[in-house]
């Protein structure tokens, strides 16, 4: 018998080797992974901030006056659920009794423990924030929060603000009913 014919089989440190080098290539590529996923989800709710937003503003042009109620039905097909939302938590809340410069809804989280609505929304200001998941720090989630909402907020507390476009949501309320 040659030394060919009697070799059939893979020694152990040949399968040890191959199961190592299978071990690092899924180390190296289940976060990878995780972290396409999670981005995905976060440029999702970015476009869809800005999508409603822009609907928002068009309803606004049209009928001179940020809407106030139905806003699933003026936003038609724009209107989705937040990507970055618990599961199980509410679409969208309204929130009566704002001023025009509360720009920033107070609770800027959902959570599965506290399902706070995806979207919040100030009708006296025309200003639709996405909710994010909480992140590891207060920091971070501050960081999320502003990327997805296009803002610039500097603590988790804050309600008032400066809109995306660089100017206070008061002082574009103020211009636009000049312009009537």
């Amino acid at each position: 018998m040659s030394l060919s014919q009697a070799r059939r089989a893979f020694s152990m440190i040949e399968l040890v080797t191959v199961m190592v080098v299978i071990g690092v290539i899924v180390a190296i590529a289940v976060p990878r992974v995780g972290y396409a996923s999670t981005r995905a989800s976060i440029v999702s709710a970015k476009m869809s901030a800005r999508n409603l937003q822009s609907a928002i503003e068009a309803a606004y042009y049209e009928y001179g006056t940020w809407p106030k109620s139905n806003l699933e039905d003026i936003l038609g097909d724009v209107f989705s659920a937040n990507p970055l939302a618990a599961s199980g938590a509410p679409v969208l809340e309204i929130e009566t009794g704002l001023n025009y410069n509360d720009v920033h809804p107070v609770d800027k989280t959902s959570s599965p423990a506290d399902p706070d609505a995806g979207w919040w929304y100030n009708p006296e200001s025309g200003s639709i924030r996405a909710r994010v998941y909480e992140a590891k720090t207060g920091v971070l989630t501050i960081e999320l929060y502003n990327e997805v909402n296009g803002t610039n907020i500097i603590g988790l507390g804050e309600t008032k603000g400066v809109s995306s476009k660089g100017k206070s949501d008061a002082a574009a309320a103020a211009a636009a009913a000049a312009d009537k």
